[in-house]
C-alpha cells in the first residue's frame, strides 16, 4: 500500500515537473480545450434559452389552461348554453372559473375604461356595500370608487386580477352584478370559461380534445376553443431536435478532442518513451505510466472546460448581442443550471475523449524494454 501511494506521488510529481520544463504541452492542451467548448457553450446556450423562452410563453399563456368562449343572444339563466363545461365541474383535476363578457365598457372614476363582465355567480370580493368589483393592477386592493357603466354609476372596490382573468383581459375589468347586466343588456354576450388542468400541462391538450369532440357531437358553430396544445407541439419539436444536436455537438467535441490528443500523445510519448522505460525497469507498473499521462492530458482539459463554460455564461450579456441574440431572452439564462443541465455533460463527452485519444499511449507503454533502451 505504502509503494502504491509513493508510486502516484512520484507521478504526479513527475507531471508537475514536465509542465514546467514543457509549457507548450499545457498550454496547447488548455488552448485547444477552450475553443472546443467555447464554441459549443455558446450554440448550448443558445438552445437553453431559446428552450426557456419557449416554456415562459407557454407559462405565461397558460400551458395548463383550455379557454371556451362562446357567443349567445341573449342573457337568460335559463339557458343551457354552459353544459359544455358543465361536465368538467365533476372532475377534480379541473379547476373551472367562469365569466359573461358584457358588449361595451366600463369608465372609472380613475379616468381609465374597463372590460365588463358578470356571473350568474356572486363576486367572491364584493362586498354589501360595494356590489361591483374593479380587478385592476394599477391601483392598491381595497379602494372605494365608482365605475359608470351601462348608463348607471355604481360603487364599486378595487382587487388585484387573479390569475385566470389575465388569461383573457390584459386591462382592467370591472365586474358587475348580474342582476343589473340582465335588465340592460340586450346585445348579444360572450360565456368565457377557464378551465385549469391540475398536474401536467399534456392534460390541457386531452381536455381540450375532449372538449373538441362535444362541440362537434353537439353542432356547436359559436363556441370557440383556445388550448395550449400548438404551443407544447412546438416546445416538444424543439426539445427533440435539441436533444438530436445536443448529442451531436458533445459526440463532435469528444471525438474532435480524442482525433487531436492522440496525435499529441503519440509525438509527446516518442520524446518521453525512453525516460518511461527507464521507470518500467525499477518496477513501475505500465498501467501506472499510463495513468499518469491520461490525468496530465485530464487535469488542464477539465480545468480550461469548466472555466470557459462558467465564462461563456457569465459574459453572455456581453458575447451573444453580438451574434444577433435578443438581450433580452438572456434573462431566462440561469448560470448555475446551466452548469448542471449542460457542463456536466460537456466535460463528461470531453473526459471521454481524452482518455480515448491516450489510448495510443496505452499501447505503446507495453512496448518491451530492449527494444526501447537498444
Amino acid at each position: 500500500m505504502r509503494a502504491l501511494v509513493h508510486s502516484f506521488s512520484f507521478l504526479l510529481g513527475d507531471i508537475l515537473r514536465r509542465w514546467l520544463e514543457n509549457p507548450l504541452s499545457f498550454l496547447a492542451k488548455t488552448v485547444i480545450t477552450v475553443v472546443l467548448v467555447a464554441i459549443a457553450s455558446i450554440v448550448l446556450i443558445s438552445f437553453y434559452v431559446s428552450e426557456n423562452l419557449l416554456e415562459a410563453r407557454v407559462s405565461e399563456l397558460g400551458g395548463d389552461v383550455v379557454v371556451v368562449r362562446e357567443s349567445f343572444r341573449v342573457l337568460d339563466p335559463s339557458q343551457r348554453g354552459y353544459a359544455i363545461v358543465d361536465f368538467v365541474q365533476k372532475s377534480s383535476d379541473v379547476e373551472l372559473s367562469s365569466a359573461i363578457l358584457v358588449p361595451g365598457s366600463a369608465r372609472t372614476e380613475f379616468g381609465t375604461t374597463a372590460s365588463i363582465f358578470t356571473s350568474r355567480e356572486p363576486s367572491p370580493d364584493s362586498s354589501p356595500a360595494q356590489s361591483a368589483v374593479l380587478y385592476s393592477d394599477s391601483y392598491a386592493e381595497g379602494l372605494v370608487t365608482s365605475v359608470e357603466a351601462l348608463d348607471v354609476r355604481i360603487s364599486a372596490i378595487t382587487r388585484a386580477k387573479p390569475e385566470w382573468i389575465r388569461r383573457v383581459a390584459s386591462g382592467d375589468v370591472v365586474f358587475l352584478p348580474y342582476r343589473l347586466c340582465r335588465e340592460r343588456v340586450s346585445q348579444a354576450h360572450e360565456m368565457i370559461s377557464v378551465l385549469k388542468v391540475r398536474g401536467d400541462a399534456s392534460g390541457a391538450v386531452e381536455l381540450a380534445h375532449t372538449l373538441q369532440r362535444v362541440i362537434e357531437a353537439e353542432n356547436r358553430q359559436t363556441v370557440r376553443l383556445f388550448s395550449p396544445e400548438d404551443l407544447l407541439l412546438e416546445l416538444d419539436q424543439l426539445r427533440a431536435n435539441q436533444k438530436l444536436w445536443r448529442i451531436a455537438i458533445a459526440l463532435g467535441m469528444g471525438s474532435a478532442m480524442a482525433i487531436i490528443l492522440s496525435v499529441l500523445s503519440l509525438l509527446e510519448y516518442k520524446q518521453w518513451e525512453f525516460y518511461a522505460a527507464l521507470l518500467r525497469s525499477f518496477g513501475m507498473p505500465s498501467v501506472f505510466i499510463y495513468i499518469r499521462y491520461v490525468v496530465e492530458a485530464l487535469i488542464p482539459t477539465l480545468l480550461a472546460a469548466a472555466a470557459t463554460i462558467w465564462a461563456v455564461a457569465a459574459s453572455a450579456d456581453a458575447v451573444f448581442p453580438s451574434i444577433g441574440v435578443d438581450i433580452a431572452a438572456l434573462q431566462y439564462l440561469a448560470i448555475l443550471p446551466f452548469m448542471i443541465d449542460e457542463g456536466f455533460t460537456l466535460i463528461a463527452f470531453l473526459a471521454t475523449g481524452v482518455t480515448l485519444g491516450s489510448l495510443p499511449v496505452a499501447y505503446l507503454v507495453r512496448k518491451p524494454i530492449g527494444r526501447v533502451m537498444a
